[in-house]
C-alpha cells in the first residue's frame, strides 16, 4: 500500500505543535477549530428566539410550546438545559460582534454532537483570576450566553489557553467541549 503522507513511516492526522502559527481569538474567525480524532464539526441550524444572540455565545432550548423544538434561545444563567455554542455563519454577519436576528436560523455547535471539538471566540465574562488552561467553565456566569471559572452548575467545557484577567467587560477565550452534567 502507498504511503497517503509520501513520507515513509509518517501517519495522517492532527497534529498541534508547541511552535509557529498559535490559535488567537479574533471576531473574524469562525467558531468551531478542530474536532477530536479530526473530525469537523457537526452542525445544526436552529431559529433564534432571543435579541442580541452572537456567535460564541451558549444555547438553551426554548422552554415550551408547540413547533418550537427547532428553536434556541440564549443560555439563561445558571442553566443546566444548554445544548451548545452558537457557530458564525459569514453570509449573515460579518463577524463575531455582530447578533443574530430574532427569526434567523443560526448554525448551532451541539455539544452532544462535538465532544472534544476545541472552540474559540467562546463568551466568557470578566473572570476573577487568571483562568489557566483545563479549568472548568459552568453557567453561573451572571450574564445569559455567557460561561464562567466556576463549577456549581453545568459544567461544559474546560479552557484551553491561559486566560489573564485582563478587567474587560467580557472575554472571549478558547476552550474544548468538555462534557456535560
Amino acid at each position: 500500500m502507498a504511503d497517503p503522507t509520501g513520507v515513509s513511516g509518517t501517519m495522517v492526522g492532527a497534529v498541534l505543535r508547541s511552535t509557529g502559527d498559535k490559535l488567537t481569538v479574533s471576531d473574524h474567525k469562525p467558531i468551531f477549530v478542530q474536532g477530536a480524532w479530526n473530525l469537523g464539526a457537526i452542525i445544526v441550524y436552529k431559529e433564534i428566539e432571543t435579541a442580541g444572540f452572537n456567535p460564541g455565545m451558549t444555547v438553551d432550548p426554548v422552554a415550551a410550546g408547540a413547533g418550537v423544538e427547532d428553536n434556541v434561545t440564549i443560555m439563561a444563567t445558571a442553566s443546566t438545559d444548554l445544548l451548545g455554542v452558537a457557530e458564525i455563519d459569514f453570509g449573515q454577519l460579518a463577524d463575531t460582534t455582530v447578533a443574530y436576528a430574532i427569526a434567523d436560523d443560526a448554525p448551532i455547535i451541539f455539544f452532544h454532537w462535538n465532544p472534544g471539538a476545541l472552540l474559540q471566540n467562546v463568551y466568557c465574562v470578566d473572570p476573577d483570576a487568571a483562568i489557566e488552561p483545563g479549568e472548568l467553565l459552568g453557567t453561573t456566569s451572571g450574564t445569559s450566553g455567557y460561561l464562567k471559572d466556576d463549577t456549581t452548575t453545568a459544567v461544559c467545557m474546560r479552557s484551553y489557553k491561559y486566560v489573564a484577567d485582563g478587567g474587560a467587560v467580557d472575554h472571549m477565550l478558547l476552550a474544548f467541549i468538555h462534557g456535560y452534567l
